[in-house]
């Protein structure tokens, strides 16, 4: 442990706090390019985590000018006014995005876009229940934390949102259903909890849990999929970690053979250097029903906009060059 990371845990420890909570080692940063992180004592350490925002590598030139050149011109775009590169980008991830979805708002950090598509899926539907998978992971607001599914993150915080309703976990499905054709049990159990419920606005979740990279079988997600269209729920994918080519298409839904009603990604989108996140949905489904658009907007969206999606468009230009050959046909 570097000699500074060292000096400022025992200060956190004469004071009688904790700088994070046992076992997390702690070590102090002071450079970080391509896949290497130097320590303030100039060790190198590989980066094979990078918080799977890191695509490009850190501080990738291209991205660093486009964020430069952004500053120079348009640091800030008011809540009232568009920008050629917001369009740009938009027009691009459009253009990009699978199925039918043809329309895209922004957001400043991945959580943020979580309740973005929350509000959005309460706004289309005029419901407020929802469905997710437990040991899922959404965000750390108290929303995101409220659909997800770790106890890590919900453990002594009370009630969560209301109407938020859990299933179990995709690598689980043997244990609850057995091991003949448990998906496909699974699968039916929740057709079976929309017909009950009745008023879900939308189930939530993963594609593949990502931090376990477990996958269902190809059948699974079309099969619920059509469970929720029949029950008038919305399906969110969350693609904040598993966007832009990092599972051999451009997004992973496409692996699946399944198109949510809405798409929530992030993290690489930002080109590992600024907060980013964006939500594509389909204009005919959603957007014309969702008539209250300042429900959904966020007023720092926008702000954030001119540098993000100038970094946005270089990082995206390189995702799509690296999946090429790989992504498959559109659902």
């Amino acid at each position: 442990m570097a000699r500074f990371a060292q000096r400022l845990c025992a200060r956190r420890a004469r004071q009688g706090r904790a700088l994070f909570p046992a076992p997390v080692v702690v070590d102090a940063l002071s450079r970080a390019e391509g896949a290497v992180l130097t320590d303030v004592d100039g060790r190198r350490i590989f980066d094979f985590h990078g918080n799977s925002v890191h695509q490009l590598g850190h501080g990738h030139p291209k991205v660093v000018d486009a964020i430069r050149r952004g500053m120079e011109t348009l640091p800030f775009s008011p809540c009232r006014f568009a920008n050629a590169t917001l369009a740009a980008l938009a027009r691009r991830l459009v253009e990009t995005a699978p199925g039918d979805l043809d329309k895209v708002l922004f957001a400043p950090s991945g959580a943020a876009a979580i309740s973005m598509a929350l509000k959005l899926a309460r706004c289309a539907t005029r419901r407020h229940k929802t469905l997710s998978l437990w040991d899922s992971f959404h965000g750390a607001n108290l929303d995101a934390i409220g659909v997800g599914g770790e106890a890590l993150f919900r453990r002594d915080l009370g009630p969560m949102i209301p109407g938020a309703e859990h299933l179990p976990p995709l690598n689980l499905a043997r244990r609850f259903f057995g091991d003949d054709k448990p998906f496909e049990r699974f699968a039916d159990y929740i057709d079976y909890v929309l017909e009950v419920q009745g008023d879900v606005s939308a189930l939530i979740a993963e594609p593949l849990r990502w931090t376990t990279v477990e996958a269902p079988p190809p059948e699974f997600w079309p099969r619920v999929k059509d469970s929720c269209k029949r029950h008038g729920a919305l399906l969110i994918f969350d693609e904040i970690p598993s966007c832009l080519a990092r599972t051999g298409a451009l997004y992973a839904c496409e692996q699946f053979g399944a198109t949510p009603d809405i798409l929530v990604i992030g993290k690489g989108l930002g080109g590992g250097i600024m907060p980013l996140a964006a939500i594509p949905a389909p204009a005919g489904s959603i957007a014309r029903q969702t008539r209250r658009s300042d429900i959904i907007r966020t007023r720092t969206v926008r702000s954030l906009a001119p540098l993000g999606s100038r970094r946005s468009k270089s990082s995206k230009r390189k995702s799509d060059r690296s999946g090429e050959g790989t992504r498959t046909s559109r659902p």
